[in-house]
Formats: C-alpha cells, structure tokens, sequence
C-alpha cells in the first residue's frame, strides 16, 4: 500500500503543470523516460519529506510553498549542473541539495511556533547568513544544523547528515578545512567534495532566488543571478571554492538556454499552482 500511494502521488507530480509534459504520463517508467531518475527520485523525496511538514498553520504556507518550490527548482538545477559539469555522483548530491531545505522548513516552522517569525520576518530568499543568525537567536542554532540534527534523528548515518550539513556550512568554510564540515579528511578527495559542495551550495540559493518568483529564469537571469550571489560580501568562501579550475566552464553552462527552460517551465507550472 505505502509503494501504491507513493507511486500514485509521484505521478501526480509528474503530471502537474509545473513539469510541461505534453502528453499525461501513466507509469514510473514514462516518468523517469521523460524527466530522469534524479528527477524522479527529487520527486518521491520531497513527497515524503512534506509528511513531515503537514500544511496546519495558514501563517505557515507561503513559507511553506517558498522553500518547497526553491527545493524542487534548486535540485533540477544541480541535476543538470552536475552532469554538464561532470561532477562524480550527481544523484547523491541532488538528493543533499535536497535534504539541505529540510532545516529551513524545520526552522520556519519553530520560528512561526514561538511567535519569531513576525518580529523576525525573513523570507527565504533573504541572505543566508541573516537568516542563519535569526535562527540561532531566537532557536540557538542555525538551519543546517536543526536540518543536521532532524537527519540523526531519523536514523540516518554521518556520512549521509554530514554533507547534507555542509552545503550551507560552506558560507563560512574555507577550502581546506572541509573535514571539519562534512569532508574526508583526505585532501585530494576534500578538494573533489569542495567542488560539489560549491555547486551544491549555489544551486540551492539559486533555486531560493527563484522561488521567489520575481525572475523568471533565463540564460541571462541565471548567470546574473549567480555573479551577485558569488558577489556579495557573505560570499567570500564561495567565491574561492567555485573559481577552482574544475569549475572554470560554470558560468558558462548557467546560459545554457536548455537549462534556462527546464526551470522556467518549473516556475511557470509553480506559478498556475498558487
């Protein structure tokens, strides 16, 4: 029964107007043909995630509809980032880039909880050291460690919390000192992380930029997008992992005009929803 409702909610999904299908899919198998398996998978994975966030508080679901929309639009982006960019294991770090939204639900939700949220209204495309900073204020800890904390007590292992956590730990760790937010430990190979966790990183504020629904993705928008991210002054770390030679061709698939329509055929769909 739980793999019939899973089943049947995915190609719902699949079939709703955010993925553009032109005509209606009828099997998980027609669903990875026409968007891929790690599409797919972000899909199921959100779906379950949402069981843990049930939409009860109206204050709540802009919030709500925000940081799902940012988590389905920054994970399709670092789908096909990852493979443009030949990072190994792309499905993996689609599925962290995910799970890292988990803390940002988690927080809004103890914010609205305690009354924060409305004399500290940060929307989620805000800066994430600003709101990294109101969260721990008002809660003691900061998204990516509630989101760390909610991993472990799920039962999952460090070396899948650990880099879940360190795509947002990223704002403030140098290269080179990745084995003390998620790394190995082993320098070759933190380097080879630092290049994920940097496109992991940038795809998930992309995709919180976005979700905003102020800019409708394009190969221009996208690419200016990523120059004021990488830009700002909280940048400073994510600057220097993203101008590693490994990514030097970054910026140049962010204008892929391919890539600029997936996610505005995203948003679009995401906008006849509200």
């Amino acid at each position: 029964n739980g793999e019939a409702q899973i089943a049947a909610k995915v190609l719902a999904t699949v079939n709703a107007p955010a993925y553009g299908l032109q005509r209606p899919v009828s099997s998980i198998g027609q669903a990875v043909t026409f968007l891929g398996l790690n599409t797919v998978r972000s899909i199921c994975m959100r779906d379950l995630m949402s069981e843990s966030f049930p939409l009860g508080d109206p204050a709540l679901k802009q919030a709500y509809r925000q940081i799902w929309n940012a988590s389905a639009l920054a994970s399709e982006l670092c789908n096909r980032l990852s493979a443009r960019l030949g990072l190994a294991d792309g499905g993996a770090l689609v599925a962290q880039v995910l799970l890292s939204f988990l803390g940002h639900l988690a927080s809004a939700t103890l914010l609205a909880a305690q009354g924060a949220a409305r004399s500290q209204p940060l929307a989620p495309g805000a800066p994430l050291l600003d709101r990294t900073r109101a969260a721990q204020a008002a809660l003691g800890l900061g998204p990516a460690e509630i989101g760390g904390l909610l991993l472990q007590g799920w039962g999952l292992p460090p070396a899948i919390v650990d880099p879940v956590r360190a795509i947002d730990r990223l704002l403030v760790t140098p290269p080179g000192a990745l084995a003390d937010a998620g790394g190995t430990g082993r320098a070759g190979q933190d380097e080879a992380d630092g290049h994920r966790l940097a496109v992991a990183h940038l795809c998930a504020r992309l995709g919180e930029q976005l979700a905003g629904g102020a800019t409708l993705a394009s190969a221009g928008s996208l690419a200016g997008l990523a120059a004021a991210l990488t830009e700002a002054e909280d940048s400073f770390h994510l600057r220097q992992h993203l101008a590693h030679p490994a990514l030097a061709r970054l910026a140049e698939h962010l204008q892929a005009p391919e890539l600029a329509q997936a996610l505005m055929t995203l948003q679009q769909g995401m906008q006849s929803q509200r």
